[in-house]
């Protein structure tokens, strides 16, 4: 039924309605019911309301203001409730709406006169959102800031406002009526747009500011907090505004300098909102001092001093646990990464300058494996979830991984865990953790090759006895061992050395293997020197089922020694990956065996079975010999033949006698430039191309390379009931850190700061190469960049600049000013520069450009 205010019909009751005033009404109904004349008034309003919205729709699109508020003026007349009128009305009995109002479609246009006197007209469409799955929570004002019309963002802004104004007034005019404060300014602000066709766009961000943030218009941005919009909200999958951005470039990489300067820009006003905020706290606390009789003046003070640090958002986690800096390692958006761990307060604190040295604390905390450890094992801490295997020994492992762990995952490349492991912070982090295992990693080195000695000295010699037992030898090594008594007890006690110690080793792997499995996310860093353990475990197994097999029968072949002393002197490859000497040469081998040689014998399997098989057919029949001569005319003699031909260690003698000689030498010839000559020289090919891959970032392999045995070592400690020997070389400091979004802080929070200090303007010889490959790859950026945009403007014509902050400090923030490139010519020459001898990586960019106007 319909009332004055509007249309409360069912949609089966309208649609049965529509049908009647366009076809007439049928026989049948009018034999069994009548219908009410409210219900037919009703049906000819919503038949004139659904036309009414239509006619608007197409004024609209088309732009026409006047026809459109003449339209609009008809609902007023008719007195139709504008909302029960919707664009996309269901042409099925299943088909779902999103309950679009017309003030949704006009904030697609750039209408601001519609937009109007809609508002005018119908104020209360501000607060409509859509509803449906895939455009849920979509207001009018998250489609004005996605179309960037700015003209329908301040009238719905100031149309909410107004509203919000004259419930206020009312509220003071009626005091006997006490009503809530209004909030349909607030409300449209935190409206949250969840709907699923959202994800990886703009409109991710779900609330009006975080979409504003990502359309990176910084006039939005500061208009939408001058209206009251909340910087400290997070929306509904739990995240801050740092951590949507984050989440947004992870799919729109391109827009890494947009992001940086818009976070500059929100880290502006968050340290604006802490100064004003402290402002207002030491002037409220100061006039409570004036005006007491009896003051308290240390509870004054210790107000005044407090720190409710806006700032500190930077610092919350989202749903996973992961604060922005965190999620930015994940997503390896590396100059992200840096850009957070440079924010001065947050994660970088200078100390005061002595002119002659740099002296800077970090916060490591989220970085260090150590310290994200201990964290967790702090008690009575809110967020802490740990699982903890033994509560009386406390062994704890953190939900989530530090960042250093992160550099591991499976999925990171060294392209991006090198960029990482260049920055200072993180690099001297690792030198000083390197100090504190390196004592123990040399012990068990020299331990292992001591081993292998002794145990290759142990094979030898058993050898021999073995051979002395055997009787009537004639080698005359019986004697020798009846009368040398002490070889023969060396035999029988290093035998038993090396099963404990073999037995010390299971125990290792085992532990290593509970580390893996106890870990964060053990499905992506299980390959994280799986090579190692498993050689560790094949030595130690052969070594434990040889002693047994000798105690057991005595004399025997001796197939578990041999695994044995293959697996352990590989194993000590494990023991080379520490010392810069040598690293890049571990690194190589282990990318040469399980890159290029692995997806190499595939191919090259294939070819030597195919032709093999064409080979043997040929040399079979009566008076045929072997394909090597032979009378072993068998098919492992041909493969064995064409292996050593393949290595040009042989040759095939007799061609002339195959059955069909000119096809046994054409497949003789194809065999050979195939196999020989293309695909073997492609092998050295690709391996001189990884060579020269990892030479060129030699140091940073060397640095991840001692970070992956700090990590190996600190996991068996932590396994083992042996974590407190372990320690971070961070200084533990108590902080109380303040969460905006809940308006808490918790106090005495543990955190860790490393301390660095280095001489101003030098270098090592490894700080000059990472910063010429450095400055290397952003002139290459900055080149391609200003070709693309050239190429841009002489198609499109020139792009209107927008006018945003620079971020202090950044290279890749700054577009360079002053001379512009030259049109591409073939003349260009793509060969980059000498690196001129400057101080600032900017100036030296900049040098260079100029030199090519």
């Amino acid at each position: 039924m319909a009332d004055g205010t509007g249309i409360h019909l069912d949609p089966a009751t309208l649609t049965h309605l529509r049908y009647l005033l366009e076809n007439g009404e049928p026989l049948a109904y009018r034999e069994t019911e009548s219908l009410d004349s409210q219900d037919l008034a009703s049906a000819r309003r919503y038949e004139d309301g659904t036309e009414l919205i239509q006619l608007l729709k197409e004024f609209i699109e088309e732009k026409d203001i006047d026809e459109a508020k003449a339209t609009l003026q008809k609902f007023v007349a008719l007195e139709l409730d504008i909302r029960e009128f919707q664009l996309d009305i269901p042409q099925k009995p299943n088909e779902r709406t999103t309950n679009e109002t017309i003030l949704h479609h006009a904030a697609k246009y750039d209408t601001g006169g519609i937009v109007s006197a809609i508002l005018d007209k119908f104020p209360v469409l501000v607060s409509e959102a859509k509803k449906g799955s895939e455009y849920k929570g979509q207001t009018a004002l998250h489609i004005a800031i996605t179309r960037a019309n700015n003209a329908a963002i301040a009238l719905i802004l100031r149309t909410a406002k107004r509203c919000d104004e004259i419930v206020l007034k009312k509220q003071g005019e009626n005091e006997d009526e006490v009503g809530e404060k209004p909030r349909m300014l607030e409300n449209l602000l935190n409206t949250r747009a969840t709907g699923s066709r959202f994800e990886g766009t703009v409109m991710m961000g779900e609330l009006p500011l975080f979409v504003a943030a990502l359309k990176f218009d910084f006039g939005m941005v500061d208009k939408l907090i001058d209206f009251g919009a909340n910087i400290c909200t997070r929306n509904e999958s739990y995240d801050t505004i740092f951590h949507s951005m984050i989440r947004y470039l992870s799919r729109k990489r391109d827009k890494e300098d947009e992001v940086k300067r818009m976070m500059s820009h929100l880290t502006g006003h968050l340290r604006d909102i802490t100064k004003k905020k402290k402002e207002e706290m030491e002037k409220e606390d100061i006039h409570r001092l004036e005006n007491s009789d009896n003051p308290d003046e240390d509870n004054i003070k210790s107000n005044i001093t407090r720190s409710n640090n806006y700032v500190h958002l930077w610092l919350m986690k989202d749903k996973d646990g992961l604060t922005p800096l965190k999620l930015a390692a994940k997503h390896q958006l590396v100059h992200i990464f840096e850009y957070i761990l440079e924010l001065k307060d947050v994660y970088c604190f200078q100390n005061e300058d002595e002119g002659l040295f740099d002296i800077k604390k970090y916060d490591v905390t989220e970085i260090d494996s150590i310290a994200n450890t201990e964290i967790e094992e702090t008690p009575n801490e809110e967020d802490t979830n740990t699982n903890t295997c033994c509560s009386s020994c406390r062994i704890v492992f953190p939900k989530k991984e530090s960042i250093l762990e992160m550099l591991f995952d499976k999925n990171y490349t060294r392209k991006f865990s090198s960029i990482i492991i260049e920055m200072m912070p993180v690099k001297k982090l690792i030198q000083k953790k390197w100090k504190n295992v390196v004592s123990l990693y040399s012990l068990w080195m020299l331990i292992q090759v001591v081993l292998m000695v002794f145990l290759s000295v142990y094979a030898v010699e058993r050898s021999y006895w073995h051979e002395s037992e055997i009787e009537n030898t004639g080698t005359g090594l019986g004697n020798y061992f009846k009368n040398n008594q002490s070889l023969r007890l060396f035999l029988t006690s290093f035998q038993w050395i090396a099963f404990i110690i073999a037995i010390f080793y299971v125990i290792i792997v085992i532990l290593c293997v509970i580390s893996k499995l106890k870990r964060p996310n053990p499905d992506r860093y299980y390959m994280h020197n799986i090579e190692y353990i498993l050689l560790m475990l094949i030595f130690a197994l052969a070594v434990i089922v040889d002693v047994l097999i000798t105690q057991a029968v005595g004399r025997h072949d001796g197939i578990p020694l041999i695994i044995a002393l293959f697996s352990g002197w590989w194993f000590n490859v494990f023991f080379l990956r520490g010392w810069h000497l040598f690293s890049f040469f571990t690194v190589m081998i282990k990318e040469v065996i399980f890159g290029d040689f692995l997806r190499f014998s595939v191919i090259i399997a294939f070819q030597l079975f195919a032709f093999t098989t064409c080979m043997h057919t040929m040399f079979q029949g009566k008076d045929v010999p072997a394909i090597d001569g032979s009378d072993d005319n068998h098919f492992f003699t041909t493969l064995i033949t064409m292996f050593n031909l393949m290595l040009g260690l042989g040759e095939i003698e007799c061609l002339s006698q195959a059955r069909v000689k000119w096809l046994a030498l054409t497949l003789f010839v194809l065999f050979v430039l195939l196999t020989y000559v293309l695909l073997l020289n492609a092998l050295i090919a690709m391996m001189s191309s990884t060579c020269e891959s990892v030479l060129s970032e030699k140091y940073s392999v060397w640095r991840i390379q001692q970070l992956s045995i700090i990590l190996f070592i600190e996991d068996l400690f932590l396994v083992s009931f042996l974590q407190r020997l372990t320690r971070s070389p961070a200084n533990k400091r108590y902080q109380d850190i303040y969460d905006p979004i809940i308006n808490m802080t918790s106090r005495n929070q543990q955190r860790y700061m490393l301390d660095m200090q280095s001489r101003k303007m030098t270098f090592t010889e490894e700080e000059t190469d990472v910063m010429k490959r450095r400055t290397q790859e952003e002139i290459r950026k900055t080149v391609n960049q200003k070709l693309k945009q050239n190429m841009e403007e002489s198609i499109s014509g020139p792009k209107k600049s927008d006018e945003q902050p620079l971020v202090e400090n950044d290279f890749l923030t700054r577009d360079i000013e002053g001379p512009k490139l030259k049109p591409y010519t073939r003349e260009f020459k793509e060969e980059l520069p000498k690196i001129p001898e400057d101080n600032s990586t900017q100036a030296r960019v900049s040098k260079w450009m100029s030199t090519m106007q």
